[in-house]
């Protein structure tokens, strides 16, 4: 292939600074994502945060969890991101905060077919509505959902390993939920 008054020099220095922008990008995008261990790493700090109640550090880890899977393009640890910021704010009593962020994270799980944060988010929302709302119908229901993805939406009928929903009691004088496995 010729162009008319383009010399063979010209061309190949055009393809040779072509690769090597290609090359310097990739490099830059390498540079600012996060390896999956650091990720996985901040993943366990921000678990270990909210079960130790420290709200602000595990809100504050789950923002950086948040935009490092997003530059990382990991789709699981960003749904993982939007549920323990949901949970953090659900510590700190910010219910708007949580059901927003749990909305979202619902929205992906579904779309990534994500059953393991679908089941988590049915008993986050569960143990909520069961200690702040002191609603045990919709706790009920968040729970015998999440029974459903822990299960697999594949397998409905798994449901009954894990639990007999006829054998679930509320014990309203007390306030408990109660599970017979």
């Amino acid at each position: 292939m010729s162009f008319p008054g383009v010399g063979r020099r010209t061309i190949v220095m055009a393809v040779f600074f072509a690769v090597m922008i290609c090359f310097m990008y990739s490099c830059s995008c390498r540079r600012n994502a996060a390896s999956k261990s650091d990720i996985l790493d901040l993943r366990e700090s921000v678990r270990d945060e909210l079960i130790s109640r420290n709200a602000d550090s595990a809100i504050e880890k789950s923002y950086r969890l948040k935009k490092m899977a997003s530059a990382s393009s990991m789709k699981q640890e960003y749904v993982v991101s939007l549920i323990y910021l949901g949970q953090g704010y659900m510590l700190k009593d910010m219910p708007d905060s949580s059901y927003s962020y749990f909305d979202d994270a619902m929205s992906l799980a579904y779309e990534y077919k994500d059953y393991w944060a679908l089941a988590t988010l049915c008993n986050a929302i569960g143990v909520y509505a069961k200690r702040n709302e002191l609603d045990s119908e919709t706790a009920i229901e968040y729970f015998l959902k999440g029974l459903k993805f822990e299960a697999g939406e594949d397998r409905p009928d798994r449901i009954n390993k894990y639990i007999i929903p006829s054998e679930m009691k509320t014990f309203h004088g007390s306030g408990a939920l109660r599970y017979r496995f």
